[in-house]
């Protein structure tokens, strides 16, 4: 795969664009093209592809851990009969509804060669365009015709629920049997179509497992997974990443929680801990608040850490008297006491 890391672009057409967005404009990536050639001169005053070869598909566009957005495009080689080079790769945007125009180029001299669909079936070229948006501008890609829309599914759902009439029979007879004792004494023992008694243990034994190659904390991937902030009102937001308790893992999967806290006390303040819960009993792992007890001098609460409840303290939280908004607030991510990151518990073996 061409990675196009040393020669790519923003087009003059594609700074002016970015110059112009601001709050409350919506740019939307349209199109994306490929090219059979490279372009000699200055990448940034094309407003084309370099002999334009054939279209490529708008994927997705995703918010990368790194900050900014990634845009993907994409190419199959499906009706391929020969290989194609692609050297160049445009970018199409246009801003609130306007003239479209080429807002990014990469190449790459080499290029990367897309095979025939008979050499190599279901073959996939993707690339990646990287910018500096923010997750709260509005950015919004034109899905190339390859992909499926919602629209398309529902349509396609309801036509085949309405014209299968040989379902809704099949259904209808279904309702006027039953199955006899001994087919039923015959389903019920076959262990390939059943979890049996054997296959929960194994399953109940993944998080001891689990637990005697990781240790407890947090997964850390970037400065801010799973640190706390400042909410509106009484309340915390907890950012997006994951943990590990005792074998149970904590994964949400995107976006920040906010989590309330209780009333503050009107003459004394208070220390709040945010924890990440075990509940063994019901194999759940969730974010959780404990109240500390309103005091001159307050402490934060002791951690539960059970068979049964297992908590790692992520921050303390300051409630003051008669706040209507937290107070300081204390990261102890990184506190091994505490919480800490996860690391392996195999020994290093040096041959």
């Amino acid at each position: 795969m061409a990675l196009f890391d040393t020669q790519r672009a923003m087009t003059a057409a594609g700074l002016n664009m970015l110059s112009q967005f601001g709050s409350g404009d919506r740019l939307a990536f349209t199109r994306a093209a490929a090219g059979a050639a490279v372009s000699g001169g200055n990448l940034s005053s094309l407003t084309n592809v370099t002999a334009p070869q054939t279209a490529m598909d708008i994927a997705v566009i995703q918010t990368i851990s790194s900050g900014g957005r990634a845009v993907t495009v994409q190419k199959t080689n499906a009706g391929f009969s020969a290989a194609q080079t692609v050297k160049q790769i445009g970018l199409f945007a246009s801003l609130n509804g306007g003239a479209e125009v080429l807002f990014a180029v990469a190449q790459d001299p080499v290029g990367v060669v897309i095979p025939a669909e008979a050499d190599t079936p279901s073959y996939v070229f993707a690339f990646d365009f990287l910018f500096p948006f923010s997750a709260t501008d509005d950015i919004t890609i034109t899905v190339s015709g390859a992909f499926a829309t919602a629209a398309d599914l529902t349509s396609e759902i309801a036509a085949r629920q309405s014209g299968d009439n040989s379902l809704t029979a099949s259904i209808t007879a279904l309702g006027t049997q039953k199955a006899n004792q001994s087919d039923l004494s015959a389903h019920i023992g076959n262990t390939a179509a059943h979890v049996t008694a054997a296959d929960k243990a194994k399953w109940n034994a993944l998080p001891s497992a689990i637990s005697a190659f990781l240790s407890n904390g947090i997964f850390y991937a970037a400065d801010n997974d799973l640190l706390v902030s400042a909410g509106s009102g009484l309340a915390v937001n907890v950012q997006n990443g994951a943990a590990n308790i005792c074998g149970f893992v904590y994964n949400p999967g995107s976006g920040s929680q906010s989590l309330a806290l209780a009333a503050a006390n009107a003459s004394n303040p208070r220390i709040d801990r945010v924890v990440i819960r075990l509940t063994a009993a019901a194999a759940t792992v969730a974010l959780a608040v404990v109240a500390g007890a309103p005091s001159a001098n307050p402490a934060a609460p002791a951690l539960t850490r059970t068979a049964e409840v297992y908590e790692l303290g992520i921050a303390a939280v300051l409630v003051p008297a008669g706040a209507a908004a937290p107070g300081t607030i204390t990261d102890t991510r990184f506190d091994t006491s505490l919480c800490g990151v996860v690391s392996s518990l195999l020994p290093t073996v040096y041959a």
